[in-house]
């Protein structure tokens, strides 16, 4: 069943899609880190718990914070 969330996001929720597509997996720490992403912290935060929220990312708690996975493929 695909997921048809791409015409309803915004762009930052498109572009953190795409990193956690990339990485398979990720954590808001790890994002922030790579220095690819030039957001605070809790913006990241915030928008990733959009995303799983609308059901596009799983969620897995890791220590005090969450480590995200995309539920469907880049082309779902």
């Amino acid at each position: 069943m695909a997921i048809t969330f791409q015409g309803q996001l915004g762009p930052l929720e498109r572009k953190l899609l795409e990193e956690v597509w990339s990485r398979q997996s990720v954590t808001v720490r790890e994002l922030v880190a790579g220095g690819k992403i030039r957001l605070a912290y809790t913006t990241v935060m915030t928008t990733l718990d959009r995303l799983y929220k609308k059901g596009l990312l799983d969620r897995a708690a890791e220590g005090k914070a969450f480590r995200y996975s995309c539920r469907c493929a880049p082309k779902e």
